[in-house]
């Protein structure tokens, strides 16, 4: 397998080069061996919380070589992490404002990994940041993606992976690609681009990824606010500490300021409130009920990849009208078949994915 993915990456660089696309690929090969796991040192307090926290909306189970991992329910088998919700700038980087109700947690501790049975599961760490993933920019285009639990987070080392071992880390697929100028949209899923397109953009841009501390919290610098939205880059919000979500959300955004819940700040307050759980006022969601709605996103995958099939003839219908500078017409349409096989196999995996997802959920 090793072998057929760097032969794959090296005969992706090489069309990237003939398209014109330029930039450098990130190399196609295994994360490297023996990475330090920040989620291998959860707190057992944290690891409690969570489990309650995020018991309605999934599933728990153990999982070499991570331990306890949670795999979310009733999203449907296109679904990525951070990609429904939008970004916010603040005074501790770009923070991920997240849509489903376990946000509060899953986007903002821990680590996500696509597993080849289970789908997207998230290995929980104790340590909060605005947003953990990696950043790519470049050509008119900003990327980001999730970074894998073996970009692991040490106060004296920073993050543990950087770079091209950091690159090699993270699947190609698993990135989501946008427009410089609709980076700051409050609607920025409808303007990811589809994954086929990943191809030409992972070597049109270039990774920007730099972690720092800033009053003992991880910050993200490198991704900077210029060039991206409408207008003037936008000043960033202040973040600050709310005691429980509302309205099911982690991060109430008012004015200036972004209200954020870290539960480990509130922990040992005086009077402190009862631990969160996201199904509050929901009735909670039994398992039964949880496998009910996972098959019903699941049904709609084939409309979803359709749609995304769709999205991507206009979008090089678009592109062919006007050719990018420095890109021959012949280029752009060898870059646009590739887009397509990538495209396609990328629908292929899914379905095979979404085949043993499921088998592992009838035994549920």
């Amino acid at each position: 397998m090793a072998g057929r993915l760097a032969l794959a990456g090296f005969a992706l660089a090489c069309l990237a080069s003939l398209a014109g696309c330029g930039g450098t690929r990130p190399p196609a090969s295994a994360p490297p061996v023996g990475a330090s796991r920040e989620a291998s040192r959860i707190a057992p307090a944290d690891l409690a919380r969570f489990r309650d926290a995020l018991a309605p909306h999934g599933e728990w189970l153990d999982l070499e070589p991570y331990g306890t991992v949670w795999a979310p329910l009733g999203v449907r088998g296109d679904w990525r992490p951070y990609t429904r919700g939008r970004w916010i700038y603040t005074d501790l980087g770009w923070l991920w404002l997240g849509e489903e109700p376990w946000a509060w947690a899953t986007y903002h501790y821990g680590r996500w990994k696509q597993d080849a049975d289970h789908g997207w599961i998230w290995v929980p760490s104790s340590t909060w940041a605005s947003a953990w993933v990696a950043w790519r920019r470049g050509k008119g285009w900003v990327g980001w993606a999730p970074l894998p639990p073996e970009a692991g987070w040490s106060a004296a080392d920073g993050l543990t992976l950087s770079g091209s071992d950091l690159d090699r880390a993270i699947p190609e697929r698993t990135w989501s690609f946008v427009p410089s100028q609709e980076f700051t949209s409050s609607k920025i899923q409808g303007r990811i681009a589809p994954v086929g397109r990943n191809a030409t953009l992972l070597p049109l841009t270039t990774g920007v990824t730099r972690y720092g501390l800033a009053a003992s919290r991880p910050v993200e610098r490198g991704m900077t606010a210029e060039g991206v939205g409408h207008g003037r880059p936008p000043r960033p919000a202040r973040v600050v500490a709310a005691r429980t979500p509302r309205l099911n959300r982690a991060e109430i955004v008012s004015r200036s300021l972004v209200q954020v819940y870290r539960p480990e700040l509130i922990q040992d307050a005086p009077e402190r409130d009862r631990p969160y759980s996201s199904a509050r006022g929901l009735g909670g969601s039994p398992l039964k009920t949880l496998l009910a709605r996972d098959r019903r996103e699941q049904s709609k995958l084939e409309d979803a990849l359709r749609s995304e099939r769709d999205r991507l003839t206009r979008q090089q219908a678009s592109e062919a009208r006007t050719p990018p500078s420095g890109v021959s017409r012949d280029a752009l349409k060898r870059r646009h078949e590739f887009e397509i096989k990538e495209q396609e196999r990328f629908e292929v995996e899914l379905r095979a994915q979404a085949g043993r997802r499921k088998e592992w959920l009838a035994g549920r």
